[in-house]
């Protein structure tokens, strides 16, 4: 099994997971309000050419809140799979 290192997208305080592979949700690794830090696997998917990918978040520290998916679900590229409520914000001078 091949881990691929999924860019999440920011929005609000949140993060995005996103799925970058079309294909079906073999197994959910993580619950919500479970601490993720970088480099943690959430999910497995099964890619449409039969490859199973293990996802895991870069640049991100926070608390997952939302689970958007389970599993068996078909997604395609730009599903949305997560949310992650994120802890590591820089604070801007003035």
């Amino acid at each position: 099994m091949l881990k691929f290192k999924v860019i999440t997208k920011e929005w609000l305080d949140n993060e995005l997971v996103t799925s970058p592979f079309s294909g079906t949700v073999e197994e959910i690794l993580v619950e919500p309000n479970q601490r993720i830090v970088e480099g943690v696997s959430l999910f497995i998917l099964k890619t449409d050419y039969g490859t199973l990918r293990e996802l895991a978040v870069i640049g991100v520290d926070g608390i997952l809140e939302t689970i958007n998916i389970k599993e068996r679900d078909t997604v395609s590229v730009g599903s949305l799979l997560a949310q992650i409520k994120n802890e590591n914000v820089c604070s801007k001078s003035s």
